[in-house]
């Protein structure tokens, strides 16, 4: 099978992948952060409770007690999220 990315697709997947950003308002830094991870974006985000949640892809994890540590964890949240979504297909 042969797959290509449209338009839209080239430009997200040649992004900076995994590199952390706060967007253009310097005061969401440590609140709100984003990062592509495969091609999507992945978000750090602060909680009600205190501490910080992932979200990616419409899952999210959470209890993080602080930003560094969310996003520390991004990567191999990534990888559970797409391996359960890949576990969702059958032929």
């Amino acid at each position: 099978m042969n797959i290509d990315l449209d338009g839209g697709g080239k430009f997200i997947f040649e992004a900076p992948q995994q590199r952390w950003n706060s967007g253009p308002r310097s005061e969401n830094k440590g609140v709100l952060e984003v990062a592509y991870f495969a091609g999507q974006e992945l978000m750090a985000i602060a909680d009600d409770a205190g501490g910080f949640r992932l979200r990616y892809l419409n899952f999210t994890t959470g209890d993080f007690k602080t930003m560094e540590s969310a996003k520390l964890a991004a990567a191999e949240f990534a990888r559970h999220v797409l391996a359960r979504m890949t576990a969702m297909l059958s032929d």
